[in-house]
């Protein structure tokens, strides 16, 4: 599975030869979440769109 947002603070966190440290995980962990909650929405919301009740 893709994460965009997670993917991107991994790459703009991440510190060559150390990786990711403490509180840089967590960033990290939250942006997955916020990708996670923005995925099952869309999902929802286009289910709801093809069985034709509105958004």
């Amino acid at each position: 599975m893709f994460f965009p947002f997670a993917t991107l603070l991994y790459v703009i966190l991440y510190t060559p030869g150390i990786g990711l440290t403490g509180w840089e995980w967590g960033w990290v962990v939250l942006a997955a979440l916020l990708d996670l909650t923005h995925f099952v929405g869309s999902a929802y919301a286009r289910n709801r769109q093809a069985a034709g009740r509105p958004v």
